[in-house]
């Protein structure tokens, strides 16, 4: 999906998981197919909030890095967590009025379950995307 899942769904990117569920319940009962018969955009437009909803509607997978609030300082070996999941906040982001000033620096897992061994965290590669959106913890 290259759009941002929460525009999608026409939420913030600090809502809530029950914000989130409701924004998805509203727009997939005004667009799903079955009450827009022959209507292609109401399709593809209900297409797209389910994939939005697929990122984000899930914590765990909600949890992830995602470049619009993080900014990857580091990557570690974790076993116990899926690859790009964040595992430690280094320094938190800041935000004012609905503006990310400054992105939380993290250290994301690099391996996922099958990881059979640990070692020292490695620099990663600095996100220098645009970032827009706020940090929560």
């Amino acid at each position: 999906m290259s759009e941002d899942p929460y525009a999608v769904l026409g939420v913030k990117p600090e809502a809530t998981q029950d914000e989130i569920r409701k924004a998805y319940r509203q727009l997939a009962k005004k667009l799903h197919p079955d009450l827009n018969p022959g209507d292609k955009q109401a399709e593809e437009k209900f297409k797209q909030i389910s994939a939005a909803y697929d990122l984000v509607g899930d914590a765990e997978k909600r949890a992830r890095f995602d470049p619009s609030l993080h900014e990857a300082v580091m990557e570690a070996d974790d076993a116990s967590q899926p690859p790009g999941t964040v595992i430690r906040v280094v320094e938190d982001g800041y935000t004012i009025h609905d503006r990310l000033l400054r992105p939380a620096r993290v250290v994301v897992a690099r391996r996922g379950l099958n990881a059979t061994s640990a070692s020292e965290p490695e620099p990663a590669a600095a996100d220098s995307g645009s970032h827009s959106g706020e940090y929560s913890t």
